[in-house]
Parts: C-alpha cells; sequence; structure tokens
C-alpha cells in the first residue's frame, strides 16, 4: 500500500472479493491452519493466484499453492527435524526455548521485510516516498 500497489487484508470490512488472476499470500507455518487452506481453496477455485509461506512447503497448503516459499522455524507442532542425529548437528538443529510458532512468525517478519525493500527497488520507490503513503492517524 505505501508503494502505491492496491493490497488488502483477509478478514478486514474493506477487503473485496477476490478476482480472476489476484496474488493471495498465504502464511502457515504448519501448512495445515484450516482457514488458511480454506481461503486459499477457495481463491483458487476463483482462479487467483497462492503463495505459501510456510515450514512445511510437502503441507497441504504447500501442494495446493502455486509457489511455496519455505520458511525454517518452529512451528506449533515442533521443528521440522531430520531424524539423523549427526546430520542435525552438522545442520545445527536443535530445540529452542522460544513457545509455538513464534520463531516461524519472526522468520517470516524477516522475509516480508526483506520482500518490501525487493520491491522498492524493482519499482524505483524511496523511503520517502513511502512515507508520503504511511497512516497518518495511528
Amino acid at each position: 500500500m505505501n508503494m502505491g500497489l492496491t493490497v488488502y487484508f483477509l478478514g478486514e470490512t474493506i477487503t473485496p472479493g477476490a478476482e480472476k488472476d489476484d496474488l493471495i499470500v498465504a502464511l502457515s507455518g504448519s501448512g495445515t491452519t484450516k482457514i488458511t487452506l480454506t481461503d486459499s481453496s477457495t481463491a483458487k477455485e476463483i482462479g487467483a493466484q497462492v503463495v505459501a509461506v510456510t515450514s512445511y512447503p510437502e503441507s497441504p497448503l504447500g501442494d495446493l499453492a502455486d509457489l511455496t516459499v519455505p520458511i525454517g522455524g518452529r512451528t506449533k507442532f515442533g521443528w521440522p527435524t531430520e531424524e539423523d542425529y549427526l546430520v542435525r548437528q552438522i545442520l545445527g538443529e536443535s530445540e529452542t526455548l522460544s513457545p509455538l510458532g513464534s520463531i516461524f512468525e519472526n522468520n517470516c517478519m524477516v522475509f516480508l521485510d526483506s520482500m518490501v525493500v525487493e520491491l522498492m527497488h524493482r519499482l524505483g520507490k524511496t523511503e520517502d516516498e513511502l512515507r508520503k503513503l504511511h497512516a497518518t492517524l495511528e
């Protein structure tokens, strides 16, 4: 939105109905979140493109998406883990004290922020231009 693009958040009262060729970005650490699957499936039926951001590319969400972006991180189901102990040690996989899906969510924030930077570059936008479209009543 701050780059002049038309964007909406599913569930907001001002969000119009999805249409053919719309792009839906669906985030689910597990790839099995029911509302995300329902919305993504409906979007596909309409003819929209779905991008799945998940820790489990082989999940139901990953299977139905047109593009899957794997984001590592613990989800509500734990880590996607390698069974072999030596491989886990080499990869640095270990359990975290962070609860549920907060690491996935933090990793998504970093990834999506980096997408904003890439879009700014590709669209030739500056921070000053984005600031002009930023909310003034918060």
